[in-house]
């Protein structure tokens, strides 16, 4: 338990500073600056998605796609994924914080018959937090 506690630290610690690359932000709001503690428990949040998920321009896609600019773009239209269920293809979404917060919650009871193996998170809080988390992550890079 100790040596994965470590292993988890070092992973923290380490991670890189993590920017992608696509459309632009302008028209989406300002985020307040996340806390350091709130990027902490963030990157703590996210871990579980990363292990499906890219969250860089150069990494492509996993096992799903990748989340680099998702806010503001409809759902299953990532370029170069194919392995997207015909119910998220017709679903008619549009990633924002709101259909970000029910996917996390639930994404089988937002869109039944969707292929992500992942059971959602409760806590509304844990939620929020991994919301603005992600959009800072997935934010295209700026020059």
């Amino acid at each position: 338990m100790k040596l994965l506690f470590l292993v988890l630290v070092a992973t923290l610690l380490g991670a890189a500073t993590l920017k992608g690359t696509g459309a632009s932000r302008a028209e989406m709001p300002a985020e307040p600056a996340l806390t350091e503690r709130e990027q902490m428990r963030g990157r703590l949040l996210f871990m579980q998605c990363r292990a499906c998920h890219a969250v860089t321009g150069d990494e492509g896609a996993r096992i799903g796609p990748s989340l680099v600019g998702i806010f503001g773009q409809p759902a299953a239209s990532v370029e170069g994924y194919d392995q997207y269920s015909d119910q998220l293809l017709s679903a008619k979404i549009v990633w924002d914080d709101a259909t970000m917060d029910e996917w996390i919650r639930s994404p089988a009871t937002m869109v039944p018959g969707n292929l992500m193996a992942y059971g959602g998170m409760a806590s509304e809080a844990d939620r929020q937090l991994l919301v603005r988390y992600l959009r800072k992550i997935t934010a295209p890079a700026t020059d």
